[in-house]
């Protein structure tokens, strides 16, 4: 609680200290597996399996080495990286609620990997049979890196491709043709959707396939780009030497 009133009133330096000195104190599990939950999506598989192999009394203790790695002021109090990550868990549990645990959907999770994306791509809300739908690009990380999310029950789910955002009673080939015009919508947004935009006006007829190779590229991009990139703005002129 001490550290949540220092994280709102933007002491980095305050709120830094007192969480990391008090997490490695806690001993309740619960807690302690509720915390690592919204760090997930910035951890490596290993750090995730070691996390959930701990005993409840050194999980805390694992928090607190998880954030001092990624102080990117080693050595100084205030830990920015920590306090981005308070800023991002706030906002994405009210941009993109939902009642249940963790209290955000599937943009959240990437929010918090990667931050506001480079492009988003609300799509217009359809008559007939179309779930809502959006993408979000992070080309500016990574190439490819792109992501598409589909209404289920009224919380957005990450998809592999929009044949998903199709609805229920719609044909194979009606899946593929709708999947193709909504990412001629958002062609601007990343060559890999410009591509398949340009197949809703031609027809392909190998539409499908060309559909899941790029899904396969976007898992491609998913794996080699790395868990966390976060660029701290040091507030100063860059050197115009090496250092």
């Amino acid at each position: 609680k001490v550290a949540d009133s220092w994280f709102e009133l933007g002491d980095a330096a305050q709120a830094s200290e007192s969480y990391l000195d008090n997490v490695n104190l806690v001993r309740h599990e619960e807690f302690l597996n509720d915390t690592f939950t919204s760090m997930r999506p910035l951890c490596t598989k290993n750090e995730r399996d070691e996390f959930d192999d701990l005993p409840a009394a050194e999980k805390g203790a694992f928090i607190r080495r998880f954030w001092r790695k990624r102080n990117p002021t080693p050595g100084t109090a205030a830990n920015e990286r920590l306090h981005e990550h308070h800023r991002r868990l706030k906002f994405v549990r009210s941009a993109f609620h939902m009642p249940m645990k963790p209290y955000y959907d599937d943009r959240g999770k990437v929010y918090l990997r990667y931050g506001k994306p480079e492009h988003r791509y609300v799509s217009p809300t359809y008559l007939g049979n179309v779930k809502n739908n959006e993408s979000w690009s992070y080309e500016n990380l990574q190439e490819n890196l792109v992501f598409d999310f589909v209404d289920d029950g009224g919380i957005l789910r990450e998809v592999d491709d929009l044949s998903q955002a199709a609805g229920t009673g719609t044909s194979f080939e009606g899946r593929y043709a709708l999947a193709a015009s909504l990412y001629a919508e958002r062609a601007d947004m990343s060559l890999l959707y410009s591509r398949l935009g340009t197949m809703a006006f031609t027809g392909g007829s190998d539409l499908a396939s060309r559909i899941s190779e790029v899904s396969s590229s976007k898992h491609a991009a998913q794996v080699a780009a790395t868990p966390e990139k976060f660029m701290y703005n040091y507030k100063a002129w860059p050197l115009e030497f090496a250092f």
